[in-house]
């Protein structure tokens, strides 16, 4: 069932207080980002919350299933769970769960190795020059 429009932009309206929430289509459903960082998908009129190793553990204790995007093959799921009930009617569970997949949407800061300089072409090796060119002659 594709996402109604009424549901998404009751969605979006909730997530107001994360910030400025930008929707679009992805594969029958609505990816949702904020601040150019995906944090959650909206699915069959589901809100899904975006999952890291370190906030998974919140979803699952809560009892939050993941999404699985072919119903067919529910074991087969991606990084992203059911959003509780309660952000539909709770600010500070809007805040609490969306911050949460703030954080697991952010990518990870690498620290990066001084970066070699560029490899420099070999040089050229001196030599005697021949050439098949015959003198003039004048």
């Amino acid at each position: 069932m594709p996402v109604t429009n009424e549901f998404l932009e009751h969605v979006l309206d909730i997530l107001r207080p994360l910030g400025t929430i930008h929707s679009r289509p992805m594969m029958g459903g609505h990816c949702l980002s904020c601040d150019n960082q995906v944090f959650a998908l909206v699915d069959d009129d589901t809100l899904y919350f975006k999952v890291s190793k370190a906030t998974k553990p919140h979803f699952v204790e809560a009892g939050l299933p993941a999404f699985a995007p072919d119903k067919t093959n529910p074991d087969q799921t991606m990084n992203y769970h059911v959003a509780p009930a309660d952000v539909f009617d709770d600010a500070d569970a809007v805040k609490h769960w969306g911050t949460l997949a703030l954080a697991a949407g952010k990518k990870p800061t690498t620290n990066r190795k001084a970066t070699k300089p560029a490899k420099q072409p070999a040089k050229k090796k001196p030599g005697v020059r021949t050439s098949t060119r015959r003198p003039r002659s004048s």
